[in-house]
């Protein structure tokens, strides 16, 4: 089966550390690859030697629960890049249900009609608002769900049941792991004093401080430089974000994944001084040169 992506990849300066714990690079403990989106959702810019292995391990099983849970069937209609193709399912179910009556029918994996998959609605960030607490913090689901061009005759048929799984935890880490990713490639890890690796490991809770959803009007964003955008059409942009509530500045990383229809969601990547312009973080990015394209 050829694959409809043809990926071309950005391989960025090697770091050397773990972005995540920090780890340095070693001959007896050698750092990995780390892509920035995962391969699984078509991401090609790579940060070589930026994961020790267990940092590694804890990314991978969110990034592999996004990607069979969330997007598998999704993946698998678009022949979505795969390291282990040969796991993939030969065929996948889709169910029927008239009254009591339920029917299920048994299709070919590459004829796989259905395109479903559902993404949260966020709220601003915490740390952007008037509230200091998650107790009143907003998410809404938005679902997406279509059949593909010359899909079979069956699936017009009444009854049609469309599934569609969300997995909350690990789709937030996941927007994490790419915000801080992409931040990190852009200025370097010693830029700023990040905030991201703690949700990105576990070992903080409190992600809807740094993710959200709908900007304020106070957002700024890189002028001169084009968006980040890699196939299955992600589209990041970094910018700065004012707190409504204690006036400290965020460098923000937002992030539309998956479809440009997707909800935006902004990640606070780290906070910036107040006098901070995105003239400055352009200078920063440009000292760091971190960009390296092969």
């Amino acid at each position: 089966m050829s694959n409809r992506f043809k990926p071309i990849f950005t391989t960025y300066k090697p770091v050397m550390r773990c972005i995540y714990c920090r780890t340095p690079h070693a001959k007896e403990a050698p750092l990995g690859k780390e892509h920035i989106v995962p391969l699984s959702l078509n991401g090609t810019h790579i940060l070589p030697r930026a994961s020790c292995t267990p940092c590694s391990k804890i990314t991978h099983d969110f990034e592999t629960t996004c990607a069979r849970t969330m997007f598998g069937k999704l993946r698998i209609a678009l022949n979505a890049p795969s390291r282990r193709p040969h796991l993939r399912p030969e065929t996948l179910p889709v169910h029927f249900k008239l009254g009591a009556y339920r029917h299920t029918v048994d299709v070919v994996s590459k004829d796989y009609p259905l395109i479903a998959f559902g993404l949260p609605e966020y709220d601003m960030p915490l740390r952007l608002t008037e509230e200091a607490s998650a107790e009143f913090y907003k998410v809404r689901w938005r679902t997406y769900h279509g059949l593909k061009r010359n899909a079979p005759a069956l699936t017009y048929s009444a009854g049609l049941e469309i599934p569609v799984h969300i997995d909350p935890v690990a789709f937030n880490k996941l927007l994490a792991k790419i915000a801080h990713g992409f931040a990190v490639a852009e200025f370097g890890l010693d830029a700023f004093d990040w905030l991201l690796p703690p949700y990105i490991l576990g070992t903080a809770t409190d992600i809807f401080s740094v993710l959200g959803g709908t900007a304020p009007l106070s957002l700024e964003t890189f002028t001169n430089r084009p968006t980040y955008r890699p196939r299955f059409t992600h589209r990041f942009t970094i910018g700065i974000l004012d707190s409504l509530r204690t006036g400290r500045k965020y460098l923000s990383v937002t992030i539309r994944p998956i479809i440009d229809c997707a909800p935006q969601y902004h990640v606070l990547a780290a906070e910036v001084p107040k006098e901070t312009t995105t003239k400055d973080l352009e200078a920063i990015s440009d000292a760091a040169s971190a960009r390296r394209y092969s």
